[in-house]
């Protein structure tokens, strides 16, 4: 998929909304490239490579991604910090860092992103040394069986499953081995129930317009994938009748040239949700999904019993932190809820500060590791979805390297205003996207800094960007740095001269 970059005028009133997809893959950098990049890192890293323990491999791949994330490098160094910061990571038991790595890598290159997890989790990875270590490695297994999914060959999360099992008595969690034979249950289904996808892929080559297949199609990507950019398309033309109306309704109102009233995408969320009251396991959880997203952007200008009605849905959708059955990422901290007083809110921040576990969380007398910190915001900020109020911080320009054809492409950073205090800490939170192509580029670059706006997305990754000690030696202040997928920006109106 090409770049996207969109200027959506809504009157003379009202602001302008930049909308940045993510960027473009491209090839993975040919073998010369790759061999010189790993070179160049074995040495310039050699002293931490030497250190095989746990906790060395760990630090080593927290150092890589890092220099992934905030330097600049060439195609070909980028991929070869992820493609070792991925083995170091699974080598030493880290295997939620060794699947963020492969995401990153899988934004920027062309990738199979379940093959190289799979490799990371079964060939490299060492065997679990503990019963926590063992469920950790069952609930990476699932999280990679759930991405297999995307092609539409359900054999493969079966087969990926089916690696899980032999684990689940060094687990020693009947949970998670609950957990396991569930998936598996359903994926039987699945199978049952989408075994002519295959067949239904040609007839859609053939006639993109077929009802029936647009309806199969749509109905695996939006229901059992939760891709509702595809899917919504492909129920809009489908054959339920039901479907196709709400469906539509939902895509004229993303593309509306005027955004949707609160009442309106209230009911469109009421809509979603009824239709989930008929559904059971993955659909009903994936209709309801849909409408939180709804419900999400109406909240803020919501008000009596369809205020409550929304919360009371969306606080439905949210599993319990560190949910052992694998739930989404990131459902667990919601921002942009409201600040109960119809206006738009931020609880990205508190969530964090409140929800922080003791062993990640910086306090006096004690000596605190921002790893700690790291591991949970990898495990529970990704796909948490953002809406809040931030001011507009720089712009960087990402170097062609060696490539005149390279699309122009810049990070641009944006900073809550906010600040959260939490025994003795001060928490903040800035934000970073990516702006492809060259029109985009300097759209973004005609904003000014410390521009006041409201910003939208879903949280990609999150790690601690920097902290700071007071005199005492205590950690009196942690930044954090989110990155977002899909954001928007849309600047504050000035206010009117007099």
């Amino acid at each position: 998929m090409r770049p996207l970059y969109c200027i959506v005028c809504l009157g003379l009133l009202l602001p302008t909304v930049w909308v940045w997809a993510q960027q473009a893959r491209q090839p993975l950098p040919d073998q010369v490239a790759q061999a010189q990049a790993h070179r160049m890192l074995k040495e310039a890293f050699a002293a931490e490579f030497r250190r095989t323990t746990p906790e060395g491999r760990k630090a080593l791949a927290a150092e890589l991604l890092r220099q992934v994330r905030e330097e600049e490098n060439d195609a070909a160094a980028r991929y070869v910090m992820l493609r070792e910061a991925r083995d170091l990571a699974a080598a030493a038991g880290d295997y939620d860092v060794a699947l963020d790595a492969v995401d990153l890598a899988a934004e920027s290159f062309h990738v199979d992103a379940p093959a190289m997890k799979l490799e990371a989790l079964t060939k490299t990875a060492r065997t679990p040394q503990d019963p926590d270590e063992a469920a950790t490695l069952v609930r990476a297994l699932l999280k990679v069986a759930e991405e297999s999914m995307g092609g539409g060959d359900l054999q493969e999360p079966a087969r990926i499953i089916g690696l899980a099992e032999p684990l689940l008595r060094r687990a020693e969690n009947e949970e998670l081995a609950a957990e396991v034979q569930r998936r598996k249950r359903e994926l039987r289904d699945l199978q049952a129930e989408y075994k002519r996808l295959p067949q239904v892929m040609i007839t859609l080559k053939k006639d993109p317009g077929d009802p029936a297949a647009n309806l199969t199609l749509g109905k695996y990507l939006s229901l059992v994938l939760g891709d509702w950019e595809r899917g919504l398309r492909h129920l809009a033309q489908g054959s339920d009748a039901v479907l196709r109306a709400i469906a539509l309704r939902d895509v004229q109102s993303q593309i509306a040239a005027r955004a949707p009233s609160a009442d309106d995408m209230a009911a469109l969320a009421d809509e979603w949700w009824t239709l989930g009251e008929r559904e059971k396991g993955r659909s009903q959880s994936q209709l309801r999904a849909r409408a939180g997203y709804w419900y999400e952007r109406a909240l803020p200008d919501l008000e009596g019993l369809k205020r409550t009605l929304a919360e009371k849905r969306l606080e439905a959708l949210d599993p319990p932190v560190g949910d052992p059955k694998g739930a989404p990422a990131g459902a667990n901290v919601v921002a942009g809820r409201g600040n109960g007083q119809g206006k738009r809110g931020d609880r990205l921040l508190d969530a964090i500060a409140r929800k922080l576990p003791a062993k990640a969380r910086p306090g006096e007398n004690k000596n605190w590791d921002a790893y700690e910190a790291n591991e949970w915001l990898l495990a529970n900020l990704p796909k948490t979805p953002v809406d809040m109020e931030v001011k507009f911080l720089s712009l960087q320009k990402i170097p062609r390297g060696d490539n005149p054809n390279a699309k122009i492409s810049a990070f641009v950073a944006f900073e809550s205003p906010k600040r959260v205090e939490s025994d003795g800490t001060t928490y903040s939170i800035r934000f970073n996207t990516r702006v492809d192509g060259e029109r985009a580029v300097e759209h973004a670059a005609k904003m000014t800094q410390g521009q006041p706006g409201r910003l939208t997305g879903t949280i990609r990754g999150c790690w601690v960007s920097s902290w700071g000690k007071t005199p005492a030696g205590i950690v009196g202040s942690v930044d954090f740095m989110a990155e977002l997928e899909g954001a928007k920006f849309t600047p504050d109106r000035p206010e009117p001269q007099p």
